[in-house]
């Protein structure tokens, strides 16, 4: 790695070295709460032009669209704005020395802002999860290889039953119900399918037959027919022009509701002014909902 990187910058004249293993620090925010702290490992000035290098040796070659959205120098690229006035243009350089290959991206002082904030509200995420004692296991490809797996509440069970014998394992109380839920979820595909299919041919029957009641043995099916109005929806290219007819016909508090999903993504990030989600905190209940989820376990 170092020869090859040796003899693409020698005589290594391209650009003035500002610092190695350079440590920064800024804030986040205009109240100085949080703070960006971190090492660039070279930065450097060339014509003008701020660079910051990141040297990596890993033995696999990202897409540039990935490095595109690494969030790690872009906050680089900030922090070397915050402290460097005329840094007007600021470089993200990738080494990757084993395939002797640089990969440069540029962004623009809006997408360092946007990132800016989306770091602020991941902070906010983490409080509020801390608040509420909520941190749920990040499941990862990396599990298996994990020291805590048995005692955590994703892995713990697998790890329990994985070395059982035989008939131990199946008839442990977790794998028999599993096996068991898995079993009537796909019964209830199969029934769905079917009873769709008999749905259809009802329906069929009924317009052939000029009927909307079919009796059955013990049973009878009544079939009606509904005009539901349809108006544009949210990514429709009309709903704006009917939104704004809404609004100039002075109809539109009548109509409107509040988005619950978006003002429930947006307290649980923090995004909301401190002093709002104070207010609305008293409107909020937790609920606990569960859902079922079927994976296949590896090597199956």
């Amino acid at each position: 790695y170092i020869r090859d990187y040796y003899r693409r910058h020698e005589p290594f004249r391209d650009g003035i070295t500002v610092g190695l293993e350079m440590e920064i620090s800024i804030p986040l925010d205009p109240e100085g709460r949080y703070r960006l702290t971190g090492i660039i490992d070279r930065l450097s000035i060339v014509d003008g032009v701020y660079e910051v290098h990141d040297y990596k040796t890993s033995s696999s070659l990202p897409l540039e669209e990935y490095l595109k959205n690494d969030r790690q120098l872009s906050l680089y690229a900030l922090a070397v704005k915050n402290l460097f006035p005329d840094a007007k243009r600021v470089v993200l350089v990738w080494h990757y020395l084993a395939f002797d290959k640089e990969i440069k991206v540029e962004k623009s002082d809006e997408e360092l802002e946007r990132i800016r904030r989306e770091t602020l509200s991941m902070i906010k995420r983490i409080e509020n999860a801390q608040e509420n004692n909520d941190f749920p296991p990040n499941e990862g490809p990396l599990c298996e290889w994990c020291e805590y797996s048995r005692l955590c509440p994703r892995m713990a069970h697998l790890q329990r039953v994985r070395d059982l014998p035989t008939e131990e394992y199946q008839r442990e109380d977790g794998v028999a119900l599993v096996n068991r839920y898995v079993l009537l979820k796909e019964e209830e595909k199969r029934i769905s399918e079917e009873l769709e299919k008999v749905k259809a041919a009802l329906e069929e029957y009924a317009e052939r037959e000029k009927v909307e009641n079919i009796a059955g043995s013990d049973a009878m099916v009544k079939i009606r027919c509904y005009q539901n109005l349809e108006f544009p929806g949210r990514k429709d290219p009309e709903r704006e022009e009917m939104e704004r007819v809404l609004k100039e016909s002075g109809v539109w508090d009548e109509v409107s509701t509040v988005d619950i999903w978006k003002l429930s993504e947006l307290f649980k990030d923090g995004r909301l002014p401190p002093e709002l989600m104070e207010k609305v905190k008293r409107f909020v209940k937790l609920k606990s909902v569960k859902r079922f989820y079927i994976s296949p376990l590896k090597g199956d």
